[in-house]
């Protein structure tokens, strides 16, 4: 590959894997927040509780803007990957078209 050739079904098939990667992050944090809420009830009560509480809340809550930022950034990644491939392909079929053209007109 050269240039500004795009191999569009393997793009394509990668594009897919990162929609499936960031999906799967998704589900695997929403499953821990489930685990996170449901344990939260039960800590934090006393002094070292507290204290354990102060440092794991932010890091809680940190991890969540991380995995939103990443998602987020990975949907866009996906978008515009797929936008590249469609304009790619219909660039590339106007030119052949246009090229042909020029051909059968006596244009070598």
């Amino acid at each position: 590959m050269n240039g500004a050739d795009i191999d569009a079904q393997n793009t394509g098939k990668a594009l897919t894997g990162v929609a499936n990667a960031a999906k799967a992050v998704q589900q695997a944090w929403s499953g821990g927040q489930q685990a996170i809420g449901a344990s939260q009830g039960q800590v934090g009560k006393g002094p070292m509780g507290q204290a354990f509480m102060s440092v794991y809340t932010p890091a809680v809550q940190e991890a969540g803007a991380v995995e939103q930022a990443m998602t987020a950034g990975a949907g866009q990644l996906v978008s515009a990957g797929n936008d590249a491939i469609t304009q790619y392909i219909q660039t590339d079929a106007q030119l052949r078209t246009t090229f042909d053209g020029l051909r059968q007109g006596g244009v070598n």
